[in-house]
């Protein structure tokens, strides 16, 4: 999974995007008003992430994917 601030210069979306696409089954979730340093939204998404990893291996694998 990629979690990245839609306003990081760092890091261009453009870079993220490109990444997701090329790695198969990774999703991209984009935080509208983040930078590099993310914040609170970051945060959650990133939390939400962990939870649904965490619970897809402890049900025996399959999909991660959701939305945020």
């Amino acid at each position: 999974m990629f979690i990245h601030g839609r306003l990081d210069l760092g890091g261009p979306l453009a870079n993220a995007w490109r990444l997701s696409r090329a790695w198969p089954g990774s999703e991209l979730v984009v935080i509208e008003g983040a930078g590099h340093t993310g914040g609170p939204a970051t945060t959650s998404a990133i939390l939400a992430a962990l939870e649904r990893f965490g619970k897809a291996a402890t049900d025996g694998g399959g999909s991660t994917k959701s939305n945020v």
